[in-house]
């Protein structure tokens, strides 16, 4: 179900290809998590989400965005996630994250290895392109989109976030 109602919220469930059927100007906070926003593929599909988030949002909304900090030297440092393992009917499955950087595109690769009785069984790589969004080419399109205040927060929402260390970033966006 996409809409869930309580006496005092709405909550929609919706990705930004959904963007067009919410209403205007109606809702006090939106969110986009993990990489959404990148995932659109280019900067002009990330631009045009960030106007119709603006939009979107009340008088006084917000907007939180999540998005990996795209610094070269952070991706380089951080290329692979440590993997992560679960075991489930005798066999083990490791998924791990591998980032490329790209000036415009950066390439993730995420893959899954299945091992049954010491043998690789099977394994699957599936690969994608996030426009490489760094937090100042970020900042300006949010800026250009019509938000007057803009804050960056560090991994977990907690202090101000660092360039030059912080894997990813929490972008709190005011109308």
């Amino acid at each position: 179900k996409n809409v869930i109602k309580s006496s005092n919220v709405t909550l929609i469930k919706e990705g930004f290809a959904g963007l067009d059927k919410i209403p205007y100007g109606q809702f006090d906070l939106i969110t986009s998590l993990g990489n959404t926003l990148p995932i659109l593929g280019d900067r002009r599909k990330v631009k045009q989400a960030l106007k119709k988030i603006r939009k979107k949002l009340s008088g006084n909304g917000l907007a939180i965005v999540q998005f990996l900090n795209f610094n070269s030297s952070v991706l380089e440092e951080n290329r692979f996630y440590n993997p992560k393992v679960f075991k489930k009917d005798g066999k083990t499955y490791i998924f791990i994250k591998h980032f490329e950087y790209g000036k415009i595109k950066t390439r993730v690769d995420f893959i899954i290895t299945v091992i049954y009785k010491n043998k690789v069984e099977d394994f699957f790589i599936n690969s994608s392109y996030l426009c490489t969004l760094k937090a100042n080419l970020f900042l300006k399109m949010a800026k250009n989109s019509g938000f007057k205040k803009i804050e960056l927060l560090g991994p977990g929402g907690k202090g101000v976030f660092n360039g030059k260390r912080d894997i990813s970033l929490y972008a709190l966006l005011y109308r």
